[in-house]
């Protein structure tokens, strides 16, 4: 489910209270996507997985009192012990043995657009693909401390993708401190090493949720 007001009959859900003094439930999963992204292809730019994303309405009748998911993570969500986890299936394909890196991070505190990486699989050598295969990317983060300026997020992302019959994972496992009672947004970035229309990958389908 989605951002709800206090107010909403749920037995279910992480109540927060904003600074502003709003309570609000925080529950289950709020972003999913269920359409093909833009493809990331024939470039070394870094680029948001989510671009081009086509996100699935989340919220109950009447549609315009809860208008969809996000990927934004409101002040006061971030509070100690809360964990959040993502996983995203689409298809990528490459050409030789480009490397592929991943990272994860939160794009704020908001209005400010700095992306801060909390995880990390840095540049990863691939298997050659035999054609557009199937690619998941998996991961996470959780909050250990939560301060305006010694918060830390342990977080996580990897991705596998059948090459040659074989899975191949890239799990990472980073901390990093920052102010956590701001506005943030989620975001997962991948750059490939070497730009051709044969390195591509789109993610067609997945979901963020609260897991703990």
């Amino acid at each position: 489910m989605a951002w709800k007001p206090s107010n909403y009959p749920s037995s279910e859900g992480k109540m927060i209270r904003t600074p502003d003094g709003n309570a609000v439930f925080f529950n289950g999963a709020f972003y999913l996507q269920y359409s093909a992204s833009t493809a990331i292809a024939n470039t070394t730019d870094e680029t948001s997985i989510f671009t081009g994303e086509n996100p699935v309405y989340l919220g109950d009748p009447p549609q315009t009192q809860y208008p969809g998911s996000t990927r934004v993570l409101p002040r006061g969500c971030l509070t100690r012990g809360t964990m959040f986890g993502f996983k995203f299936y689409g298809s990528i394909a490459n050409t030789g043995t480009p490397n592929l890196q991943l990272r994860l991070g939160l794009v704020g505190p908001y209005p400010a657009t700095t992306f801060n990486a909390i995880a990390d699989t840095t540049a990863v050598a691939m298997t050659t693909t035999s054609g557009t295969v199937y690619f998941a990317i998996v991961g996470g983060f959780n909050v250990q401390a939560d301060s305006e300026t010694a918060g830390i997020l342990n977080g996580w992302i990897g991705y596998e993708y059948l090459a040659a019959g074989t899975k191949v994972d890239s799990p990472v496992l980073n901390t990093t401190s920052f102010n956590t009672r701001q506005q943030y947004s989620l975001d997962i970035r991948a750059t490939w090493s070497a730009a051709s229309a044969s390195n591509t990958l789109s993610v067609v389908y997945g979901a963020i949720e609260v897991v703990g």
